[in-house]
């Protein structure tokens, strides 16, 4: 077989086609355009063959997936999958299959190579039909973290915060999802504590930063940070603060909270033992204007 043009990724139920995903197939059969299927990107095992198998197909070609193109991106380089002149469409961002099939083809002409329908019979009577074929697996329900290279600067929060054993360094010294299916289904907490917005989880729906939707970036969460650095025992880089400081109470706090790491400041007292009223953390415009986006979350969940 030629290499595919188009290669769909099936969605969440195994070995099940949905209406877009079907009618895709079908445009393409028809259209003389080549197309191979495989299962849902995110839940190939990572012992898969298919990996391997996948590689030497995704030149020039358009990858259809239930995924926002950054962290499939990711997801195949991780799996040491070249992605130079591959497309990838979230079909969750068109609304039927007609749109889907006419946003490949653009890409594929616009790409100089062959157009729709190059696949001709000698008669002249119109395209032959486009070859269908399909990567089998059974394939669990997985979740896991993607880490963006591009965005991560190896602070090693993840590595620290996780209590799952999901993360290590490499030979390089560098962070990398060492081991994905020790991570806790449904649990993003990681993507939170990370001040790059490396932290991609693809599935999760509530915040479509932690999702990996282009350009946006996680808004840093004040009640993550604090977990952070109780759990870490790191002493907080604004206050100083750390899991060891004796706590503020009623009485010696002056009722203030650092925004960085959220414990209660202590009153600051002078060189006589008087009472004096603690200067406020750095807290600028930017620091300000996320918290109040991370309130908003919170009333919205």
């Amino acid at each position: 077989m030629s290499l595919p043009w188009i290669i769909v990724s099936g969605h969440e139920t195994p070995d099940t086609l949905n209406a877009m995903e079907q009618g895709v197939i079908d445009q393409c059969r028809d259209g003389g355009l080549d197309c191979l299927l495989i299962p849902h990107l995110y839940h190939i095992a990572e012992s898969s063959n298919l990996w391997g198998n996948l590689g030497g197909r995704l030149e020039n070609a358009v990858l259809l997936c239930w995924l926002h193109p950054r962290p499939a991106q990711w997801l195949l380089r991780r799996h040491q999958i070249a992605i130079e002149g591959l497309t990838i469409l979230n079909l969750g961002n068109f609304p039927d299959a007609d749109s889907v099939v006419s946003a490949a083809i653009s890409i594929v002409q616009d790409g100089q190579q062959a157009p729709m329908g190059a696949n001709r019979r000698a008669s002249g009577k119109g395209p032959s039909p486009g070859k269908i074929e399909q990567f089998k697996e059974s394939t669990k329900p997985r979740w896991y973290p993607i880490l963006d290279g591009s965005r991560c600067v190896n602070c090693q929060h993840c590595l620290q915060f996780c209590l799952f054993g999901v993360y290590a360094l490499d030979a390089q010294g560098r962070v990398e999802v060492r081991n994905p299916d020790h991570c806790k289904t449904g649990c993003p907490a990681c993507s939170r504590i990370c001040p790059q917005s490396a932290i991609m989880f693809p599935l999760y729906e509530k915040d479509a930063a932690i999702g990996g939707a282009p350009g946006q970036f996680v808004a840093l969460d004040a009640a993550a940070r604090k977990m952070f650095y109780t759990r870490t025992r790191q002493p907080c880089p604004m206050c100083g603060r750390n899991a060891d400081s004796k706590p503020a109470t009623a009485t010696t706090a002056n009722g203030s909270l650092c925004p960085e790491c959220g414990r209660l400041q202590p009153v600051k007292t002078s060189a006589t033992g008087a009472a004096q009223t603690a200067a406020p953390a750095p807290f600028d415009d930017l620091d300000d204007l996320i918290d109040r986006l991370d309130q908003q979350m919170q009333r919205r969940r």
